[in-house]
């Protein structure tokens, strides 16, 4: 009964991270390539498409205010996250949601963890129901700034257990005056969700 999204995801991330044009090359000792993230260089008005293995072409759309603020000396990053119904991808339906501050590495990865996370039935597109699930992004804020992507782990936890392993996540850059856009990315190889 389960679809899977993609065969190797962490993969497509993997491939993703390592053509970065703004990353440099790594040295002779072989070191990882790394790119600057410093506080408040990355901010902005996205549109976070999360993509479930269940249906991975129906994703639940997210209006997300990013920003990278100071923490401890190094950029973090922190969400300021409101659900999209999945009729438009462009009313809000459901609470505001705030996450982080995550941490960011010194490669530009990021890890947020949001456990206990709601979803109105209203920005569920697969089933139309409330949903509750403990989920883990982890994604890279190297790159242009237009598209950031990542990958998911975690569980739903209600109404139903589904293993989240193998679902990915986007983060499309939109000018707050825009029109919501037609289709949105899905994962870091560029698949296209269903239109809503």
């Amino acid at each position: 009964m389960l679809a899977v999204a993609c065969v190797d995801p962490g993969g497509e991330f993997d491939a993703f991270v390592s053509r970065v044009p703004s990353r440099p090359e790594p040295g002779d000792a072989g070191e990882i390539p790394v790119c600057s993230v410093s506080p408040g260089s990355v901010s902005g008005r996205y549109l976070l498409a999360l993509s479930v293995t269940l249906a991975p072409k129906k994703p639940i759309v997210v209006r997300v205010d990013l920003d990278t603020p100071e923490v401890d000396g190094a950029a973090a990053l922190t969400l300021h996250a409101q659900p999209l119904s999945a009729a438009d991808w462009a009313t809000p339906v459901g609470d505001a949601l705030d996450f982080g501050p995550f941490p960011v590495g010194p490669t530009g990865m990021w890890r947020g963890d949001l456990p206990g996370l709601e979803i109105s039935g209203e920005a569920n597109s697969v089933t139309g129901g409330d949903i509750a699930a403990d989920v883990v992004l982890t994604g890279s804020l190297c790159g242009d700034g237009a598209l950031y992507c990542g990958t998911v782990e975690g569980k739903v936890t209600d109404p139903l257990p589904l293993d989240l392993a193998g679902s990915t996540f986007t983060l499309t850059r939109v000018d707050d005056t825009a029109a919501t856009p037609g289709t949105l990315a899905i994962d870091c190889a560029g698949n296209l969700a269903d239109a809503p």
